[in-house]
């Protein structure tokens, strides 16, 4: 079959096809199962440094972490990373470095062991204590 760039319904369907074909190559799926989690956590980074939270993760889906707030000093970036526990290491899935109060950090997850790293990036003057809200299946 010859695809005509003229036919708009042809590339469409094209593309339906190669966009499902590419989600099921994937080994992680954007639908929800299980019961959907949300929890609060708080710690300390001091400078130069970084805070592990681990998260158990029962269903597949979307992690999505919140920075709530940085205390005392409000304004300032951290980066946050959402990882897999791996012999008590965060091996990091994702990570952004410019993370401030209201910044969601989001990764595709299966059931399993995962953690939220917070690190100074270069900000923190002494120690800040830094809350985070994880939603997740």
């Amino acid at each position: 079959m010859r695809i005509q760039p003229s036919n708009p319904r042809v590339w469409l369907a094209a593309s339906v096809v190669a966009t499902a074909l590419f989600g099921a190559a994937c080994g992680a799926s954007d639908s929800t199962t299980g019961t959907a989690t949300t929890e609060t956590f708080t710690g300390v980074v001091n400078a130069s440094s970084n805070w592990i939270q681990p998260i158990n993760v029962t269903g597949n889906g979307e992690v999505d972490v919140q920075v709530t707030a940085i205390t005392p000093q409000t304004t300032i970036t951290v980066g946050v990373g959402i990882g897999q526990l791996v012999s008590g290491q965060c091996a990091l899935i994702t990570y952004l470095d410019d993370m401030r109060v209201g910044s969601i950090a989001s990764a595709l997850v299966a059931p399993g062991a995962y953690c939220i790293d917070v690190v100074d990036v270069g900000n923190i003057q002494g120690s800040d204590t830094v809350t985070v809200t994880a939603a997740h299946p």
